[in-house]
C-alpha cells in the first residue's frame, strides 16, 4: 500500500504556537498549598510539551528528508520546495533525440526490458536524453518512460522538486522498490532543470525506470505495476 508524505511548514509552526500557549506559569498567589502539586504540575506540563513535539516531529521529519536511499545506489532524491513550478521550463522530451528502437541495447549497455507489456500497448517512438539511457513515448502522445542504468555510486542522477500541493508516496512492492510523485514539479539533472507532472519511478536490479505522464496517478502506478511485471 502507498504511503503518502505530505509537507506542511504552517501546519508545525501552529502546533508549536499552540504548544506554547499551555507554557504558563500560574503567579505564586494562585499556586495550590501542596507543595507536591506545585511541584508536578510544570513537571506534568513538560512532559505534554515533549511529547506533543516529538509526535510533530515524527510526523513532519519524514516527509522533510530526501528520499535518497529508496533507490539502493542512492542515484534519485526527492526534495520539497513548496514554492511554485517556475514559468517557461521545458519538458523532459524537449531535449530528447530519436533513435531506432534496435540502437537502444547500445544506449543502455543491456537488453532493454518489455515495454509492451502495458494497456498502452508498444511504444510508438523511441529516443535519447541527455541523461542517458532510453525514452520511449506511446501513440496517446502523453505518456513516456525513461530506462537508464544507476548501478553505482556515482552522486544523484536526477532530483525530483516538489512543488505547491505535490504529494509523494512510496512504492515498496513496485520493482525493487518505487515512488509515486503526484501533481507538478521540477526535475533537476546535472544538465538541466525541465517541468514534470506526475510520475511514477522504480528500480529493477540496476535499471532505474521513470512513468511519466498527465494521467491520474493512480492509472500511471497500474501501468507501472504492469510494466514491472
Amino acid at each position: 500500500m502507498a504511503t503518502d508524505i505530505r509537507l506542511d511548514d504552517d501546519r508545525l509552526a501552529a502546533v508549536l504556537a499552540s504548544v506554547g500557549e499551555h507554557l504558563v506559569v500560574e503567579p505564586s498567589g494562585e499556586r495550590h498549598a501542596t507543595a507536591g502539586h506545585s511541584v508536578w504540575r510544570p513537571l506534568l506540563i513538560a512532559a505534554a510539551v515533549i511529547a506533543v513535539i516529538a509526535g510533530t516531529v515524527l510526523a513532519v521529519a519524514p516527509a522533510r528528508r530526501a528520499v535518497g536511499g529508496w533507490f539502493g545506489a542512492g542515484r534519485i532524491d526527492v526534495e520539497f520546495d513548496r514554492t511554485a513550478v517556475p514559468a517557461g521550463l521545458p519538458a523532459f522530451t524537449d531535449a530528447a533525440a530519436p533513435i531506432a528502437p534496435d540502437a537502444a541495447t547500445r544506449l543502455l549497455g543491456q537488453p532493454m526490458p518489455p515495454v509492451d507489456g502495458s494497456s498502452l500497448g508498444a511504444p510508438s517512438s523511441w529516443w535519447t536524453v541527455p541523461e542517458g539511457g532510453v525514452l520511449v513515448s506511446w501513440p496517446d502522445g502523453d505518456t513516456s518512460l525513461w530506462v537508464v542504468r544507476v548501478e553505482g555510486d556515482g552522486g544523484d542522477l536526477v532530483k525530483q522538486v516538489a512543488a505547491g500541493e505535490t504529494v509523494v508516496s512510496e512504492l515498496p512492492t513496485l520493482g525493487d522498490r518505487g515512488i509515486a510523485v503526484s501533481g507538478d514539479h521540477v526535475l533537476q539533472t546535472p544538465h538541466r532543470r525541465v517541468r514534470a507532472t506526475s510520475v511514477v519511478v522504480w528500480t529493477d536490479g540496476d535499471l532505474m525506470l521513470r512513468l511519466d505522464g498527465t494521467r491520474p496517478t493512480e492509472q500511471l502506478v497500474a501501468i507501472a505495476t504492469q510494466l514491472a511485471g
